[in-house]
């Protein structure tokens, strides 16, 4: 079995000036945020946001199997998990993106990026930081 050191500025926890500075950035572009102690308190936070019904698609996450919320979402509990959200991006999203790559390009899409959301709507995403270590 092999180990791998990850550099002490990527495991080290922030102070509180840190933190602070983080949640008005993220309130700066439109996200909203909070702190919390500990990962039973990361969890229900976030699964107090999320409406019973709702399809929600946790991929794979070491931060989210760690506080929980995975198991919470995709074993039994009240949403639609990982294998819906995957079926409408590959039979929704995709047929319709493929249909206009091929009208505008005449090469047909794939799925193959990662989003990554720098701005937001205010009221849309919640994020959630844990003064404790977990996940990577």
């Amino acid at each position: 079995m092999t180990t791998t050191q990850a550099p002490g500025s990527f495991t080290a926890l922030p102070d509180e000036h840190v933190l602070q500075r983080t949640v008005v950035a993220l309130e700066e572009h439109g996200f909203s945020a909070e702190v919390v102690e500990d990962l039973d308190t990361a969890r229900a936070a976030v699964l107090a946001r999320i409406p019973h019904g709702s399809s929600v698609m946790t991929n794979t996450s070491v931060t989210l199997a760690e506080t929980g919320i995975a198991d919470a979402i995709n074993d039994g509990g009240p949403y639609e998990s990982l294998e819906a959200a995957h079926q409408r991006i590959y039979r929704h999203s995709l047929t319709l993106e493929d249909g206009r790559a091929m009208a505008a390009y005449g090469q047909h899409s794939q799925v193959g990026k990662i989003l990554e959301i720098h701005q937001e709507l205010p009221g849309r995403i919640h994020v959630v930081l844990i003064r404790e270590a977990v996940g990577f």
